[in-house]
């Protein structure tokens, strides 16, 4: 297999690589009580960082502290959960089919996120929901191609 720049492996591997690096630096910066400012990441394990890490007055006011810490326990659980998915998505998609379908899917969950947390005609959704697009777009060509490789050895 050629990893030319023009190679829809290649480039949807990098796609994937940007998403799960810009949330890993989003959720890193949410930790450490900053905002997250890294543009075109994930949404889900942003929220799920604010929740586990910098916890609402809204949120902590719902539950008791037990209960709170089971909703914060769990928020870390599946950010990291989430995370995992993207880089085994990442390391595994040359040789996985499999791990690309996986990567759609966790895409296309966050994009249901996005659009229940952006303003649907805010400038920053649209922009968000065109990067999801065009990283759902190339992961679908390199699980085509990945498709074809497999057809020909």
């Amino acid at each position: 297999m050629k990893t030319t720049l023009g190679n829809p492996v290649t480039m949807a591997r990098n796609a994937i690589g940007a998403v799960t690096l810009m949330s890993l630096i989003n959720v890193i910066l949410v930790y450490f009580n900053l905002p997250p400012i890294m543009p075109l990441s994930l949404i889900m394990p942003i929220v799920l960082a604010v929740l586990a890490f910098n916890t609402p007055e809204a949120i902590v006011d719902l539950y008791e502290s037990a209960d709170l810490a089971v909703v914060q326990n769990a928020s870390i659980v599946f950010m990291i959960l989430i995370l995992a998915i993207l880089a085994y998505t990442f390391w595994r998609m040359t040789k996985k089919p499999k791990a690309v379908k996986i990567g759609i899917v966790i895409l296309i969950l966050d994009t249901f996120a996005l659009v229940s947390q952006y303003p649907i005609l805010s400038l920053g959704f649209v922009i968000e929901a065109l990067y999801h697009g065009l990283v759902l777009y190339y992961l679908y060509k390199g699980l085509k191609a990945i498709g074809k490789e497999k057809v020909h050895v």
